[in-house]
């Protein structure tokens, strides 16, 4: 929720803004609302003249022209310090896009399973029906793991550059706020710097790496991916990674809250799923893996098992990068419920409500039968299916946004038709045939190769569907 916080401020050129609402706070300063749109103010809450020049500094990084983060537009002037910032279109933090919402909000939505649970007397009960209905309006889990995606891949970027984030959070990360797009930028850059110039300690407390809240490592690229991975698994799951038996026998104990965070945040416990030592497990987590791809669980064990507290165990950027597409490729809606769940792992049977949903299956291999990519979706009447680019090449770590490749729609008789969208990809059809509609009844499986052209890969199709 934004707090109102009515205000002025200048740059150092004399222009006024003025401040509407507080959008995010951290241990540095505050960014707030303009009255012209898409235009922030970050504050600092101590500083300057020389913190000032740091920010205008920034723009001598080595960073891509295209890449998805907010750099420092001009200084503010008038004896403060921090900077104007502005975004390209209208956007929401991770932190308020994928927030519950007030059970007054759902009950409009159209699925059985949610109303059910909201119309429990039991408080857990009714608590699930608002997690899972505020999914449903907030874009489903596809869309938290195309945010994340997305910021996943100007993470990888940074640090291939020797770069370092050092301060990822839920309210630094924004996505479009039109559930049809999926831009996604970084914002709050101003501690962006080379691995070897850090000498201090930035991150959001409950996210933070537990070398870097206990003070014993500066930020470093492991601290950026233990903090993204936190973000990411708390807005999966609204459960903290550390915080189950041990934690709660401590504050059962009557230890204070603020020791028992303290030694959360320190990586005093071991993480609640943890494969090897199941003194901190957590119930409840347990019981929503099915909620999460299963590849995913193996990266969250990485990060919060072995890499709790050796950071060198804790998987790359890049393989959350790659994690996150294949997850996101493998989901489909549920036709009855409207929940989100991953058909890679479980088919066509929704682990909500049990209920079969219809999937087509696109997969990409090279000529000598090795998988290149796989692509899954729910199969809809007259519905488009939009087979990312990715199925062409595998996945590029520098892709921007989700580019398609081709479309696939079924109507009611049961006919497929192909439509390429791409201009980077050619389709080769057997035996020549010039023609891109198929019966399912009569071809349930399709196959033809696919040619990208800008890179010269040459791919079977196999387009299976499972009613």
């Amino acid at each position: 929720m934004i707090k109102e916080e009515a205000h002025q401020v200048i740059d150092i050129y004399n222009n006024i803004y003025q401040v509407t609402g507080e959008l995010s706070r951290g241990g540095q300063g505050v960014v707030y609302r303009t009255m012209v749109p898409n235009v922030l103010v970050k504050e600092d809450f101590e500083g300057d003249a020389e913190t000032n020049q740091h920010y205008m500094d920034l723009h001598l990084l080595p960073l891509p022209k295209r890449l998805h983060i907010t750099l420092p537009k001009v200084p503010l002037g008038g004896g403060k310090t921090g900077y104007i910032m502005e975004l390209l279109e209208d956007m929401k933090s991770f932190q308020e896009a994928f927030a519950d919402h007030d059970e007054s909000d759902l009950h409009d939505i159209q699925s059985e399973m949610v109303q059910g649970f909201l119309s429990s007397d039991e408080d857990e009960t009714r608590r699930f029906g608002i997690r899972f209905g505020s999914l449903i309006l907030n874009g489903g889990f596809r869309r938290i793991l195309r945010g994340y995606l997305g910021a996943a891949k100007v993470l990888n970027i940074l640090h291939s550059g020797g770069l370092v984030y050092c301060d990822f959070s839920p309210n630094n990360a924004f996505i479009s706020s039109d559930l049809t797009k999926f831009n996604v930028w970084l914002i709050d850059a101003d501690n962006v710097d080379f691995a070897g110039n850090i000498k201090n300690a930035f991150m959001t407390p409950d996210y933070g790496a537990p070398e870097v809240q206990s003070g014993k490592s500066h930020s470093t690229f492991w601290s950026d991916i233990f903090a993204f991975s936190s973000c990411l698994f708390q807005q999966l799951l609204h459960i903290h990674p550390f915080e189950g038996e041990q934690f709660e026998e401590c504050l059962d104990n009557e230890e204070e809250i603020e020791d028992v965070e303290s030694k959360r945040n320190y990586g005093v416990f071991p993480y609640i799923l943890d494969e090897d030592d199941a003194s901190n497990y957590n119930k409840m987590a347990a019981e929503m893996c099915d909620w999460i791809p299963d590849n995913l669980w193996g990266l969250f064990q990485q990060t919060f098992g072995q890499g709790r507290l050796k950071k060198a165990a804790r998987p790359l950027m890049s393989e959350w990068v790659v994690g996150l597409a294949y997850a996101l490729d493998g989901m489909v809606q549920c036709q009855s419920c409207k929940m989100d769940y991953s058909a890679a792992d479980r088919g066509g049977i929704c682990p909500y409500c049990d209920e079969h949903t219809p999937i087509i299956r696109v997969t990409s291999t090279f000529p000598k039968g090795n998988e290149l990519w796989r692509f899954i979706s729910e199969s809809k009447e007259d519905w488009p299916i939009h087979v990312p680019l990715r199925i062409a090449h595998g996945l590029l770590m520098d892709d921007e946004g989700d580019p398609t490749a081709f479309t696939i729609r079924i109507d009611k008789a049961k006919n497929m038709q192909i439509d390429k969208v791409s201009d980077d990809v050619s389709i080769v059809l057997p035996n020549g045939n010039k023609v891109f509609h198929y019966k399912c009844t009569d071809t349930p499986a399709v196959t033809f190769k696919l040619v990208d052209e800008r890179r010269g890969i040459i791919s079977n199709i196999l387009i299976e569907c499972e009613d």
